[in-house]
């Protein structure tokens, strides 16, 4: 039993009519009974969409997060508290269609966590394909 609580604000420019980019703030909070997983987190999000040649749409995205949690257990020997730091990138073909409508896409994941306890730093990464419906 508990509460999440989560909120975004951000605003986004266009940049010559095929490009934009903008900047988001997103903030978290975690209260539930068992109160070692209480938590806040505060981050920015840099985002952008831009149209290129050869029919494709790339999509990069970085946000950097902060989490610090409100009640860590007393048996951990340093502070669990994070930085997160996340990159991603969609590539979409979206001139290319196939099953009446869907375009190819492919995307790039990074995430690298830093905590106060070595444990429970790590770096993971992505890669996906899909199709996205156009029409």
């Amino acid at each position: 039993d508990g509460a999440l609580y989560r909120g975004q604000l951000g605003v986004r420019r266009s940049l010559g009519g095929r490009a934009s980019i903008g900047l988001a703030a997103f903030a978290e909070r975690r209260d539930v009974e068992s109160a070692l997983n209480n938590h806040r987190t505060l981050g920015l999000r840099v985002f952008g969409t831009a149209e290129t040649r050869f029919g494709l749409t790339v999509q990069p995205s970085l946000s950097v997060a902060d989490r610090h949690f409100l009640t860590p257990s007393p048996l951990f020997v340093g502070d669990p508290d994070e930085r997160r730091i996340e990159a991603s990138l969609r590539i979409e073909k979206n001139d290319l269609f196939l099953f009446d409508g869907f375009s190819p896409f492919v995307t790039f994941n990074g995430i690298r966590v830093r905590s106060g306890i070595d444990a429970f730093s790590y770096t993971d990464g992505s890669v996906g394909f899909g199709l996205s419906r156009n029409f």
